[in-house]
């Protein structure tokens, strides 16, 4: 069985990251409660779910001793 941030193949052959249902408190998962999002990292990057009622993060794949991903602010600044 896969796990949340793997790579997994649906109908029609294509393929996606497998997302989570809910976040650790809880809160369900649907259209209006989760912000889907990437963070860019020295290891490449991780897909990020936010739960809209509690702002808890879900990184995958997870954040790692070595991952930059929450070190530095963003080097250039878009308006």
């Amino acid at each position: 069985m896969s796990a949340v941030g793997d790579l997994v193949q649906i109908t029609g052959g294509q393929f996606v990251i497998r997302p989570p249902t809910h976040c650790p408190i809880g809160h369900q998962f649907r259209p209006g409660r989760v912000l889907v999002g990437h963070q860019p990292c020295g290891c490449g990057g991780h897909t990020t779910w936010r739960c809209t009622t509690c702002d808890t993060i879900i990184y995958a794949p997870v954040l790692a001793d070595g991952c930059t991903a929450l070190a530095d602010p963003a080097a250039v600044r878009t308006i």
